[in-house]
């Protein structure tokens, strides 16, 4: 739940304290709090493949993304992010609207590599990142496979430490 002034203003977790006057000029505090329910956010998955419309236009968005943070340090990656026919695509959709993505791809006979990553910065801080992880590391532990590989380029807060092993 939100709560909202009396101007409309957001504010998060305290009752807005409003300084007034009586008659006698006394100052005396009022407490107003105004509760308004605001739609949760639907989350869901769908397992799809690579020639999926919304996928490919996540897919460019992503790799717009990665250009405009490492320039030309993309030309030695694009050559491994070609997305041919790959029938293991997770898009994640956030009240009806495609905002990430996710596949993966045999790397040998017991491992697959995660690819194409990808959550929308307007619907970043909704786990949604943890959740494609996740639906995909359990769609290839369903066809057999044992290990997943993703690369990243630094970092990231969607896999527990303890599941991490740096190159």
């Amino acid at each position: 739940m939100r709560k909202i002034s009396k101007k409309g203003r957001k504010e998060k977790g305290k009752r807005r304290k409003v300084l007034d006057r009586n008659f006698d000029g006394d100052s005396i505090f009022k407490f107003t709090l105004y509760t308004i329910f605001a739609p949760m956010n639907t989350i869901h998955l769908t397992k799809t493949n690579s020639d999926d419309p919304d996928f490919r236009n996540l897919v460019r968005e992503l790799d717009a993304n990665l250009r405009s943070r490492n320039g030309e340090l993309m030309d030695i990656y694009d050559q491994h992010n070609v997305i041919e026919k790959i029938d293991t695509v997770t898009i994640a959709w956030l009240n009806g609207l495609a905002v990430g993505c996710g596949c993966f791809k045999p790397f040998d006979n017991t491992t697959v590599e995660i690819k194409r990553m990808f959550v929308k910065p307007e619907a970043r801080g909704n786990k949604i990142s943890a959740r494609i992880l996740q639906e995909l590391e359990d769609w290839a532990q369903g066809l057999g496979f044992e290990y997943t590989v993703l690369e990243t380029g630094r970092s990231i807060g969607i896999i527990p430490k303890s599941r991490l092993c740096p190159n």
